[in-house]
């Protein structure tokens, strides 16, 4: 895939990246030469598509299994890509959660949980 984006020595982080709109922002990264750490709290989401980007991408991604609404998870998401790649270029935030509520229906633990 040609892509007009230049990524190439660029190191960053994208959460959300097992699935929907990570997965595809990870995907394009990783064909525009970008190297990445790969972070969701889905295992076998994340396993997946960095088997599916290790083939496209200069360097294998880093995959780390993290919870980004966890204090804790988030410091190891950083410490462990400093580790790897020495440095953070950028920061996609692509994890989320969905709730099935109408938004005047949403318990506050919810909406605690949303932002």
């Amino acid at each position: 895939m040609n892509c007009k984006y230049d990524f190439e020595g660029q190191y960053g982080i994208v959460t959300g990246a097992a699935s929907g709109i990570g997965k595809a922002i990870a995907s394009l990264l990783v064909r525009s030469g970008a190297s990445l750490a790969l972070v969701d709290r889905n295992k076998t989401g994340l396993e997946a598509i960095c088997v599916e980007l290790t083939g496209a991408a200069a360097t294998e991604p880093l995959t780390i299994l993290a919870d980004v609404s966890r204090e804790k998870d988030v410091n190891r998401m950083v410490a462990e890509t400093l580790a790897r790649f020495d440095r953070i270029d950028f920061l996609v935030t692509s994890a989320g959660v969905l709730f099935r509520t109408k938004f005047t229906d949403i318990a506050m633990a919810e909406w605690d949980e949303l932002m």
